[in-house]
């Protein structure tokens, strides 16, 4: 009997212990989402940091649409992002295409859409605004055939130039 009481309080002992560590780990995500804080997001930003730190352009537009492409970019990364294709890219057009493939992400947010669309005036070409803006009128509504299928791809960039 005594056998019998030990091997129950031992299998208590490692289920408590389990819950411990899950009430431990649901605690450290509430407080990082309450706080801003998230390992992953902050990951997230610091490789859009050192993407816009590259020399080459066309290596800066291969990660930026790496990342624009990502499930689950937080709300932080998505801005970022948009800072960074703006404000770092030298071509307007590869800009434009990560912007494009961010929009046109499942996870897009309206954090990141503000920052666009407060930002469409660094953009000179009329053409590039319009895309951007009805790539964004389309996601609202619903359709997102008006995002051209290789928009925001190497490709499509390298293919235009």
């Amino acid at each position: 009997m005594r056998h019998f009481v030990y091997f129950v309080l031992a299998v208590f002992c490692i289920f408590v212990g389990g819950c411990f560590e899950d009430i431990g780990r649901g605690i450290d995500e509430f407080a990082g989402g309450i706080l801003g804080i998230n390992a992953k997001s902050e990951a997230t930003v610091a490789e859009i940091d050192a993407v816009g730190k590259l020399e080459s352009g066309e290596a800066m537009l291969e990660g930026l649409l790496a990342v624009a492409g990502r499930s689950g970019i937080s709300k932080r990364a998505q801005v970022r992002l948009v800072e960074t294709s703006l404000n770092k890219l030298n071509d307007e057009d590869a800009g434009v295409n990560v912007l494009l493939a961010l929009i046109g992400n499942d996870d897009f947010c309206h954090e990141a859409k503000k920052k666009i669309l407060n930002n469409t005036g660094k953009l000179k070409s009329e053409d590039n605004k319009a895309k951007i803006v009805g790539a964004i009128n389309s996601r609202v509504i619903g359709l997102k055939t008006a995002i051209p299928p290789n928009a925001g791809t190497i490709k499509s960039v390298l293919s235009e130039n």
